[in-house]
Formats: C-alpha cells, structure tokens, sequence
C-alpha cells in the first residue's frame, strides 16, 4: 500500500496502480469522525445524501453512525506519456465545451 500526501493509495487488487479503470468517474471521500480513518474511491455514479438519495457530486452528502460521505467532483483518469496512470480534475469548462459539442450535433 503507498500514501501520497497522508492519503492511502489503493488499486483494485489492492496495490497496483497501472490496475486503476480508465475514463470519467467521481471521486467519493469517506471519513470515520471518532477513528479518524479516510478512504477516498472512484465511483461511476456520484454519492447520494443519506437523506434524501439526491446525487451529490460535490460537497457533503451525510453522516451515519460516524462514517461521514464528500462528493470531491468528476475526476478523469488517464495514462501520460510516459505510461503512468494520473487522475486529475475534470474542468467545468471541460464539461461545458462537451455539452455544447453534444447540442451542437443534435
């Protein structure tokens, strides 16, 4: 397992990077408030309120039993040139231009 920043790094099978899906995903941030532990996953779907099951992609979605859920935004997660996996922040002036591509071809 390897840390980056405080933060635990974890790949499907449980250590391999170059494992990580590809694509577009939300990034999920879930705290335990009384253990102190973190986690951090990539979903296909964005995390829902625990109230209401609303999507939430960015910002607090609830607590439960101590156990505390964060959309952090849409990530994209791709290799560079040198083969190495990265996942970085999807602009919101990225989504717009796609949305606009998609109007403009209907």
């Amino acid at each position: 397992m390897r840390r980056y920043h405080g933060v635990e790094i974890v790949g499907p099978s449980g250590d391999s990077e170059s494992e990580l899906p590809l694509g577009e995903f939300y990034l999920v941030h879930t705290t335990h408030i009384t253990k102190g532990w973190e986690r951090y996953r990539l979903s296909t779907q964005p995390p829902r309120k625990n109230m209401s099951g609303e999507g939430c992609p960015d910002g607090w979605c609830g607590s439960t039993n101590d156990v505390s859920v964060h959309g952090r935004g849409a990530v994209k997660v791709a290799k560079d040139a040198r083969g190495r996996v990265r996942i970085r922040p999807i602009l919101l002036s990225e989504l717009t231009d796609a949305e606009e591509t998609a109007e403009d071809a209907s």
